[in-house]
């Protein structure tokens, strides 16, 4: 699952993370389904993909493209965030602990 998607790792550290065991994956699971709220609530409130897609920004004024292209950028980094973790969070699951350097 790992080489998909996720954190890389090199076999020193995956050796290491196999005979110590990972950290509490329910916390890191609550915190995925909470981002995962977070972005779907996003995308109801502000659907910046859509309205970029359908060529309605166009009668938008400077300030309000530069408002939902800022958004669309953040949601864009929050859904990478969530493919991320998602895989992130299986490995966890799997009894491998691989490091969260997406922030």
């Amino acid at each position: 699952a790992l080489w998909i998607c996720g954190p890389v790792m090199c076999l020193k550290d995956f050796r290491n993370n196999m005979s110590s065991g990972s950290s509490l994956p329910i916390k890191y699971a609550l915190r995925y389904l909470f981002m995962l709220l977070l972005f779907e609530l996003s995308l109801c409130v502000a659907p910046a993909f859509a309205i970029a897609r359908s060529g309605l920004s166009e009668p938008f004024s400077i300030r309000s493209y530069a408002i939902y292209m800022t958004a669309g950028i953040y949601l864009l980094w929050l859904k990478f965030n969530l493919i991320w973790r998602f895989f992130r969070l299986w490995a966890l699951l799997d009894g491998i602990d691989p490091p969260e350097n997406i922030t």
